[in-house]
């Protein structure tokens, strides 16, 4: 029966060692940090003040994701005085990173704030952001 090398055995000591204080990672290992990350939102661009005349205005939102897997975009009411939170997919899949646009209107003069978070494929949640902006009454009305 052979001897296994001293050379051999000492190098995988220090790939076990390596690995094990997270200084060397596996490629699966690497691979499934990849797969669970989540999306980021990386700006929210919304005018500040708006018309309240039932117009849509449109709003930019910049992004990134690892996967490229982002499946929805959710806007919820934080503060208003009558505002329906949306959602809908921002058709980006397979983009891991750049702009969707969304658009708003209101006929009703108010304060608004808003909280965005995106989701992917998988459920995985982006930290949400929140915006705010003004609607006021259309000169037309006025």
């Amino acid at each position: 029966m052979n001897a296994v090398p001293t050379w051999l055995l000492v190098a995988l000591g220090v790939i076990v060692a390596l690995v094990g204080m997270n200084l060397l990672m596996p490629h699966a290992a690497l691979d499934t940090t990849l797969r669970t990350s989540t999306p980021e939102i990386l700006q929210v661009e919304f005018p500040a003040e708006i018309t309240a005349d039932g117009e849509n205005v449109t709003g930019h939102v910049r992004f990134r994701d690892l996967e490229g897997d982002i499946a929805r975009a959710e806007f919820d009411v934080v503060e208003a005085t009558v505002f329906t939170p949306f959602a809908f997919d921002p058709q980006v899949q397979g983009v891991r990173e750049g702009t969707f646009e969304f658009s708003i209107y209101t006929v009703i003069p108010q304060e608004t704030v808003l909280r965005l978070t995106l989701i992917d494929a998988q459920g995985h949640r982006s930290q949400s952001v929140e915006f705010r902006f003004t609607a006021r009454e259309s000169e037309d009305t006025q």
